[in-house]
């Protein structure tokens, strides 16, 4: 998986879906863009949902090639990205409005993509699969899943605020126990900074990579 050039003009002939604050949308608005907000779309995965039930209209198709943009590429494009490929579609693209980063396409390859508590729970102790916690130090200090690796979901970062898929990050990634032979699960503390790592792992070539949807909070809430 490769990252690749996504431009303005490109975007004109997809499904530009603007997941930016709803004053930022208004101050600077993206032709051809089509309004969505996260909170449209993060309840859908747990309720079973199909692309029919994302509130667009015309509605979305498994077909479509979906560009999904916030302000530099970041966590609420990731999560709502992660929401669609989770509903069934087959095309889905990060894109930078400001043209000056790089553009994920990864393609979807049937893999599951989502992790509830249940699955989690069942496969805490299962050899091949690593739970990814990507919070940072402070949070992770006041407790990880049991058995978990850390990776600080920065790291995907570069220094403009795109995608790092740069070897070194694939490096990182590895020594910090994401192995390519297992199902790599990530969290953070509600999923937004986890599908934004999702994404970085399925550019650098993990293929078999899920999001814990609920992630620490959810893991929290089945503690009490």
């Amino acid at each position: 998986m490769s990252f690749l050039p996504f431009t303005t003009a490109q975007a004109a002939s997809h499904r530009l879906l603007d997941v930016r604050a709803p004053e930022t949308r208004l101050d600077q608005p993206l032709s051809g863009a089509e309004p969505l907000n996260l909170s449209d779309v993060a309840h859908l995965p747990a309720q079973q949902a199909s692309l029919a039930d994302v509130p667009l209209d015309p509605p979305l198709r498994p077909t479509d090639t979906i560009v999904v943009t916030d302000d530099a590429m970041g966590q609420a494009a990731a999560r709502t990205a992660w929401t669609l490929l989770h509903l069934g579609a087959r095309h889905v693209t990060l894109f930078d409005p400001d043209g000056t980063h790089d553009a994920a396409r990864p393609a979807a390859d049937g893999n599951p993509v989502r992790a509830d508590g249940d699955w989690v729970h069942a496969h805490l102790h299962d050899p091949n699969v690593v739970f990814l916690d990507v919070r940072g130090e402070v949070e992770r200090n006041a407790g990880m899943l049991p058995g978990a690796v850390a990776w600080n979901w920065t790291g995907g970062l570069n220094g403009a605020g795109g995608f790092n898929a740069s070897q070194a990050a694939h490096n990182d990634l590895l020594r910090a126990g994401a192995r390519q032979d297992a199902t790599v699960v990530t969290y953070c503390q509600s999923g937004l900074r986890a599908a934004h790592t999702f994404w970085l792992l399925r550019a650098l070539g993990w293929r078999d990579v899920r999001l814990y949807e609920g992630s620490w909070a959810d893991w929290q809430e089945r503690q009490s």
